[in-house]
């Protein structure tokens, strides 16, 4: 410590030396604690400030108190223009959706008439040929 380096050249004797040394811890000591004794003096006001803090922003800003209600027409007339908003802007929406043509499918290529075996007979006796030979001579044997 720079303050005994200055004690020492003082040229006391050895007790008044000590009895000086005594009373600065003692100084020291006392600071101490009454430095600890103001934190925490300070620490317990700032808790207390705190909470109480804590319990008018629940007494303002509660949900009691953010319930729509009759008493605040300023609020309430907020949450309508809001809602107008909202119902428009979906009302849009809607028309929108409603207005755009839907497109149509893909046009599928019609699959060929299934013929039957009549139908090829009947074209086949127009034009002059016999399209089943083995039933014709049968039946010029019955």
């Amino acid at each position: 410590m720079n303050s005994l380096a200055q004690l020492d050249q003082l040229n006391l004797d050895t007790a008044t030396k000590q009895q000086v040394v005594n009373l600065v811890q003692a100084f020291q000591f006392d600071l101490t604690q009454q430095t600890q004794q103001m934190v925490y003096a300070l620490e317990l006001k700032i808790q207390a400030l705190t909470l109480e803090l804590a319990h008018l922003r629940r007494i303002r800003f509660g949900r009691k108190n953010e319930a729509l209600s009759a008493l605040s027409p300023r609020q309430l007339s907020l949450f309508e223009e809001s809602a107008l908003t909202d119902i428009t802007a979906i009302e849009a929406e809607i028309e929108q959706v409603n207005s755009t043509p839907t497109p149509m499918p893909p046009k599928c290529r019609v699959p060929a008439p299934v013929v039957s075996r009549c139908q090829i007979t009947c074209r086949a006796s127009n034009t002059g040929m016999n399209p089943h030979p083995a039933n014709v001579t049968d039946a010029a044997a019955i």
